[in-house]
């Protein structure tokens, strides 16, 4: 599956494997944005000891520019998009709306899948403006001193 920016640039997701996890390790942030996200190398250590933890590159054509990690939460029974992160270098393109809406396919596409959820930090009103605009309903709940919303995929 693959997702087109605006300037048509192919966005792909694809495994984290020992061919590209160092890539990933080198993934940054701005730093102004760095309290709101844990870095990939937290992430892929999450995945490795919570096998319901997907993780992913985001490609940029042959370019990974971010990561993304979602699992199944058996507590709440929805599916969780953990994080979502473009590199600095590539922000600005796109390429967080393309690969946000891949990872909703992959889960839609899912037939155990009733509802996502994402969290994201209340001072990162870019996030709040992209997962609102992407379908995510604000709930009123708070974990992780982070906001959460959440959206319905079927009954």
């Amino acid at each position: 599956m693959a997702a087109k920016t605006p300037d048509t640039t192919i966005i792909t997701l694809r495994e984290i494997t020992r061919a590209n996890y160092s890539a990933c390790l080198g993934l940054r942030v701005a730093p102004e944005q760095e309290p709101f996200v844990a870095t990939n190398a937290v992430s892929l250590a999450e995945a490795k000891y919570e096998p319901e933890m997907v993780p992913l590159g985001i490609y940029a054509g042959e370019r990974m520019v971010g990561f993304a990690m979602y699992g199944y939460n058996e507590a709440d029974g929805a599916h969780w998009i953990h994080r979502l992160m473009v590199d600095v270098a590539y922000q600005h393109h796109g390429y967080g709306r393309a690969a946000l809406r891949l990872v909703l396919a992959r889960l839609r596409a899912l037939p155990e899948c009733a509802r996502i959820a994402i969290s994201w930090n209340p001072d990162n009103a870019v996030a709040e403006r992209l997962y609102l605009s992407e379908g995510f309903t604000k709930t009123g709940e708070v974990l992780w001193q982070e906001l959460v919303g959440r959206m319905r995929v079927r009954a």
